[in-house]
């Protein structure tokens, strides 16, 4: 199949919605008016992230019922306090003119990347399952467009060889716009609140829980990864509510986002080797784990991945952010991706959940959010609650560490 033209939207005078929504928006509607003409029809696939809500808005507004959603049941959605994401984004599109929720495709997308265990194959095992399945929705709706809302970090990423991402460089036969590809996480957020829409929803990234059940897929890892994922955000969220009065705080100055993201990852729980001291005399215990997670190493002038086991790490006589002041250093000596501490173990679960949480402006960098006892607090229910036998903390920045693990 020969690639469509993509289109891209670069503003003509630089102007970012983070200091001039309203010119951006008006100048984003303009350009999609410009390059679709009035037959033609376009399909997106909508997640029910902020980028795909905000092209989704952008495209309704400029088009109107020439705009035909998808959404994809994957199977890798999340649970939100207890609830299936798919159903609650299908909700959420209600009021659009043409709405096709994918309710058959499960199967298609764990049989693709069953008995994979890199990250990254099994990342271009899910875009290739994708395209395959956004292009068959769109034929029969007439569409010679696909959009979607892939945002600048997507593009370097993929292109830069750290993470492929299911959205950049696909082989659609249909042209294809991207109005949100100049634009950064924060600015994209920016933009959704000038539309009246959602804007402190957490990125979410496009194969779901594929990337956070860490290493071969089973449909056992998947089913707790999605209930460790809902109870570490549920407790993150309730932290933020109880002392902020809200799901997340941004410095109006620096752009700072507070957490800028919150999850969990599920590994096997299987060590490489028994725990032996990170250096002579330190009282830290070290172990790795068996499967492999994704890292970054900066060359200077740009990242490039590494794709190596991480540290866990042991010791009762420090906190978790005592460690995480030495992580990069630590990473850097043990010839790892990253660092975890272990918040608590109990028994031989089959699983081991690693908590990710971090700061950020842009995700070009990144530091670990260490939210009081929040940890402790989503440790103790999953060891009670799933079939976990060890719960760790990850302490890393980014670099050393990418956000997700695959």
């Amino acid at each position: 199949m020969a690639r469509g033209p993509v289109f891209s939207f670069e503003p003509e005078e630089p102007v970012s919605p983070m200091q001039d929504p309203e010119n951006f928006y008006k100048s984003a509607c303009d350009w999609i008016k410009g390059n679709v003409r009035a037959n033609e029809h376009v399909g997106l696939a909508v997640s029910g992230g902020i980028d795909s809500n905000v092209a989704a808005a952008l495209l309704r507004d400029a088009i109107g019922e020439n705009l035909h959603l998808i959404h994809m049941d994957h199977g890798f959605m999340r649970l939100i306090d207890g609830k299936e994401e798919s159903e609650l984004v299908a909700a959420s599109f209600a009021d659009y003119p043409d709405m096709d929720c994918r309710l058959d495709v499960r199967e298609r997308f764990y049989d693709a990347v069953s008995g994979i265990e890199d990250g990254d194959q099994k990342r271009a095992a899910f875009r290739d399952v994708y395209t395959t399945v956004l292009n068959e929705s769109m034929e029969p709706k007439g569409c010679i467009w696909t959009a979607d809302g892939t945002i600048a970090p997507d593009i370097r990423e993929t292109r830069g060889g750290i993470k492929l991402q299911h959205n950049v460089d696909l082989d659609f036969a249909q042209k294809k716009l991207e109005p949100l590809a100049s634009l950064s996480k924060q600015e994209v957020r920016a933009l959704a609140r000038y539309m009246g829409l959602p804007y402190l929803r957490q990125p979410f990234p496009g194969p779901g829980l594929l990337v956070r059940a860490v290493g071969v897929y089973s449909p056992d890892k998947l089913d707790t990864e999605k209930k460790a994922n809902d109870i570490v955000e549920q407790e993150y969220l309730g932290f933020m509510r109880r002392r902020y009065g809200r799901d997340m705080v941004i410095d109006g100055e620096t752009g700072l986002q507070i957490p800028f993201q919150t999850f969990a990852a599920t590994f096997d729980n299987v060590m490489e080797e028994r725990p032996w001291r990170a250096s002579p005399g330190d009282s830290m215990l070290a172990i790795r784990l068996a499967t492999r997670a994704t890292g970054l190493v900066d060359d200077g002038t740009d990242y490039r991945r590494v794709y190596k086991r991480p540290l866990v790490v042991f010791d009762g006589d420090r906190s978790y952010a005592n460690i995480a002041e030495r992580a990069a250093q630590l990473a850097e000596d043990n010839d790892t991706s990253r660092v975890l501490y272990c918040l608590g173990e109990q028994g031989n679960g089959p699983f081991a959940v690693a908590i990710r949480a971090i700061d950020s402006v842009d995700v070009k960098s990144a530091v670990p959010n260490l939210s009081g006892d929040v940890p402790y607090r989503a440790a103790s229910r999953i060891l009670d609650e799933l079939p976990v036998g060890m719960v760790m903390l990850d302490v890393t920045p980014k670099p050393p560490a990418t956000v997700e693990y695959e």
